[in-house]
């Protein structure tokens, strides 16, 4: 596969319009209620665009990952898993306390506050 290495050089006017622009961006920080966190986007955005702008240009190597050391660390790393309740489980002890299971919380605590409205 051929490799593009690109000579590009800005502008003045281009260099003069890049830094106005990341002034006005900087000033997003100051934006209530999540201004630093958008900053903080933003900046996570653009890095991840140059190491895939870099990637590209090397001709799109295969990713290596590492070796892990041994299995005895990655069992140690592993989250133990929690235990998973049957759904026909959940459903049965449900009704027989007179509620309703709807799939997930928030829509199963609405649903049983309004059933038991007159």
């Amino acid at each position: 596969m051929r490799q593009v290495k690109l000579i590009h050089k800005l502008k003045p006017d281009q260099v003069d319009w890049v830094k106005a622009t990341i002034e006005q961006v900087c000033l997003t920080d100051r934006t209530p209620p999540d201004g630093p966190t958008f900053i903080e986007i933003v900046k996570n955005i653009l890095k991840r665009k140059g190491h895939w702008n870099v990637w590209k240009n090397e001709g799109c190597p295969p990713f290596k990952r590492p070796t892990p050391d041994s299995s005895a660390n990655i069992e140690k790393l592993r989250k133990p898993k929690r235990p998973r309740h049957r759904t026909g489980d959940v459903i049965r002890d449900a009704q027989t306390v007179g509620k309703y299971h709807m799939g997930n919380r928030k829509f199963t605590k609405l649903w049983n506050l309004v059933s038991q409205q007159p």
